[in-house]
């Protein structure tokens, strides 16, 4: 490719994205109020809730005689840390079960997160302890994971952390406003996705001639996996209902939004995370190749890209499916501990048969990927290519 070429493939990528986002379906007032009429939305009030953060100071009391029957109740002294009310000190009567771990039986010096409402009969302030406060650890983990992107990522580090920002801001201000909007959230999830391909893939690997290659791969294999999704959910019967938030859905002030949709829309974005990893991975061994002999035609350079391919897919499925049996590996136990029911039932079972239904579909477009991604390489790289485009390229000087 060469340098107008590429400018013309990015131009197309942003005209695409233009289109995508005029199209979306984004319901008027008028339309959410036909909807509120016909019953689809339920209002259940609601609950005024104050939050703070505080510090324990004090265990006043603990009720000794209730750990042998699995609760522990403390009466405990908190001092408030907000800008508004630091330094006022209010007490809290906390009852809980107690785990083998102890998690929330609580010692002094802990942060915890409080809770308040006031009781209408009486005007009276009642505090809760809501949880811990965890927020100065996450971003403790935050920094030092910025810190080892930056010491060996260097400026393609500073590039993934940019398009990272990207992605949760795409997640945050587009995909799940529009969603509770009323918007199908299976098409605001795939512009979403490729809002965040575009942008966070130039940001982590520039503008060079390899990734629009490697932006063109991963969007064709992201509406196969769309249709791969579709298919496996409808032949198994999966309507979303497996999710520990379903009962909010469906009770609630959002009952109007398909939970399959959101199912379809959760499987897009989970593949995206790591399709970008192979679609870029096959891109730059057909460079290599191609960099290695320049003799190389199209069907020889995908034949070898493929076979290196191949042996990332054996890694990456395997990765893949441990990742998702991990998160749920509670539910996996509960369900695998349940004596009444046979193993098949647990199995049949919508939240597990969700996350079977995830590493496949996950484990299939990661396969797809690479055949994919590896005919566009070939098709663009394997062409004529001067020996001065193929050996001067931004991802080969050093950062």
């Amino acid at each position: 490719m060469t340098k107008k070429r590429t400018s013309i493939a990015i131009i197309l990528i942003f005209l695409f994205i233009i289109f995508l986002w005029v199209t979306t379906n984004v319901p008027d007032e008028k339309e959410r109020d036909l909807r509120a009429e016909a019953g689809q939305f339920l209002d259940i009030g609601e609950i005024g809730a104050n939050y703070y953060r505080g510090e324990i100071k004090e265990i006043i009391k603990e009720s000794k005689d209730t750990l042998e029957s699995g609760y522990i109740e403390q009466k405990i002294r908190v001092e408030i840390s907000n800008e508004d009310r630091k330094g006022e000190e209010v007490f809290v009567n906390h009852r809980s079960i107690l785990d083998p771990d102890q998690s929330y039986r609580f010692n002094k010096g802990d942060k915890v997160v409080l809770n308040s409402h006031i009781i209408h009969s009486t005007g009276e302030e009642v505090f809760y302890i809501a949880d811990y406060d965890r927020i100065n650890g996450l971003l403790i983990i935050f920094v030092l994971f910025l810190g080892v992107i930056f010491y060996f990522g260097r400026a393609r580090g500073v590039g993934s952390v940019l398009g990272l920002g990207f992605s949760m801001l795409v997640l945050i201000y587009y995909m799940i406003p529009n969603i509770i909007s009323g918007s199908n959230p299976l098409q605001v999830t795939l512009l979403g996705a490729i809002l965040i391909a575009s942008v966070s893939l130039f940001l982590a690997h520039g503008i060079n001639n390899r990734t629009p290659i490697v932006w063109l791969s991963t969007v064709t294999t992201l509406f196969i996996s769309i249709f791969v999704s579709y298919f496996f959910v409808e032949i198994a019967s999966l309507f979303g209902r497996g999710g520990e938030f379903v009962v909010s859905f469906q009770l609630g002030e959002y009952s109007y939004i398909s939970l399959r949709g959101l199912l379809l829309a959760g499987m897009v974005v989970g593949v995206l995370g790591v399709l970008s990893d192979v679609t870029s991975t096959q891109t730059a061994v057909a460079w290599e190749l191609k960099k290695a002999n320049k003799k190389l035609n199209p069907k020889e350079l995908y034949v070898r890209s493929l076979n290196v391919g191949r042996e990332h897919i054996a890694s990456l499925v395997n990765t893949l499916v441990l990742v998702y049996a991990g998160a749920s590996l509670p539910l996996f136990i509960i369900l695998y501990s349940t004596e009444y029911m046979p193993l098949w039932v647990s199995i049949n079972s919508e939240p597990i048969a969700e996350e079977i239904a995830r590493a496949i579909i996950g484990s299939t477009s990661l396969i797809l990927a690479v055949p994919i991604s590896s005919i566009f390489a070939a098709y663009f790289i394997g062409r004529k290519v001067s020996q001065e485009n193929i050996s001067v390229n931004d991802s080969d000087k050093k950062n």
